[in-house]
């Protein structure tokens, strides 16, 4: 493992684990509470943050083998979409096992990525057809859209929020 595989997956892992946190922290109100900004409750935002972890997994793996990212950001949404009418009504004990999966999950493939593979890169077109390295998905596609979320979930749940 390379040290800066195990940083980003470190880093990863510490921000999954706030999010568990919360989920199992929620009051049945907090878990029903809109999300300002998302349109989508607590619930399915935090249902999204552990099922997209695959897919950012994925596009990872992809990039690491140096080939390309092609799902669009319009395909993004079109799945974010789908995905918040079909969990509207997850719970807590299912999202905070989705988080713990597919979280390890994501922590063992990053872990295992050589400071080469986090180097490789491609085009990406969830970033506009720029190219990407590995590093910079796990960063800022994994821990970044973690991190975003976990943000809103906080501002939800906030007594101003």
């Amino acid at each position: 493992m390379s040290e800066r595989a195990r940083e980003l997956a470190e880093r990863f892992e510490q921000l999954n684990t706030q999010v568990i946190a919360l989920v199992e922290g929620c009051t049945e109100e907090q878990w029903r509470a809109e999300c300002p900004g998302e349109g989508r409750s607590v619930a399915v935002v935090a249902h999204h943050i552990a099922a997209a972890y695959p897919e950012i997994v994925t596009w990872m793996v992809n990039l690491a083998a140096g080939q390309p990212v092609t799902m669009t950001m319009a395909q993004v949404d079109q799945l974010n979409a789908r995905h918040a009418a079909h969990f509207a009504h997850c719970t807590q004990a299912e999202v905070a096992d989705l988080l713990r999966r597919n979280g390890a999950d994501a922590v063992a493939v990053v872990g295992g990525l050589s400071d080469e593979q986090l180097d490789r890169a491609a085009p990406a077109a969830i970033a506009g057809g720029q190219t990407v390295s590995a590093a910079q998905l796990a960063k800022h596609g994994l821990s970044g859209h973690t991190k975003g979320h976990l943000t809103t979930l906080r501002t939800a749940l906030s007594p101003q929020g």
